[in-house]
């Protein structure tokens, strides 16, 4: 999305006239999507961005450590899912390639690192948060967080900072990497899995039913606190072992 150089706060001129029409552009939209970078940390107006957009509505559905082609996929389900897609690539560098491929499907996109709001949140639009050490803020945005490099590549990434969160977590096939952890929530019904051709679907029936999405978060959450503290035992543990005092 080409930007505005909206702020937020400010009340009067051309900047005031542009929030309005964004915000009535929210207000219309069918579908809302957020990109974000993560270098410098979430800023003040990041927060307002944020409440702008959760104003609007429409649940927040993180893409989180996204790679090549994911982008996408799951922007498009977002949208099938009546949500507002808010990506964070694994690789921030890769933000142009991840621009030109979402803009090639229709997408208008808002980066994180550009500063500013759009002049207009039409439909399509998609907000890129292309920085590093930001993700645990904007994961605390979404409604359902959508794991990354489960879909499209092999490994996945962990989804233990968004059970920590609180949020419903949604993967796909590929979490090979984790799977001592997945094997864990899935056994208490904490986490859903499901490949790319029924994702759309399975997203819209959390975003339908977000009573029973953050129930699997609870349980999620319970069966990881269960291993809260592992750093500290562990690191007891070879003091032990060293004969050190602990």
């Amino acid at each position: 999305m080409d930007t505005g150089g909206i702020e937020p706060r400010i009340d009067d001129g051309l900047l005031a006239h542009m929030r309005e029409q964004a915000q009535l552009a929210i207000d219309s939209a069918d579908c809302i999507v957020m990109v974000t970078e993560l270098s410098a940390g979430v800023t003040p107006q990041d927060q307002d961005v944020a409440g702008m957009l959760m104003r609007s509505g429409k649940p927040v559905v993180l893409a989180a450590s996204t790679h090549d082609g994911e982008e996408v996929l799951i922007a498009e389900a977002v949208r099938k899912a009546g949500g507002f897609p808010l990506i964070v690539p694994r690789h921030a560098e890769r933000r142009h390639t991840v621009v030109r491929e979402l803009e090639a499907r229709g997408w208008q996109c808002v980066l994180r690192t550009d500063g500013e709001l759009p002049e207009t949140l039409k439909d399509n639009v998609c907000y890129i948060a292309d920085t590093t050490g930001e993700l645990r803020d904007w994961t605390a945005l979404a409604d359902v967080a959508v794991i990354g490099k489960s879909f499209l590549a092999d490994g996945g990434q962990n989804p233990a900072e968004a059970v920590a969160c609180g949020v419903p977590v949604l993967t796909g096939p590929h979490m090979e990497n984790f799977d001592a952890l997945v094997q864990l929530l899935e056994g208490v019904d904490g986490i859903t899995r499901c490949d790319e051709e029924r994702l759309a679907d399975v997203l819209k029936e959390m975003l339908d039913n977000p009573l029973l999405a953050h129930a699997q978060s609870s349980r999620a959450q319970v069966a990881l606190k269960a291993h809260f503290g592992a750093t500290a035992r562990t690191i007891r543990m070879i003091c032990i072992m060293l004969k050190i005092p602990v």
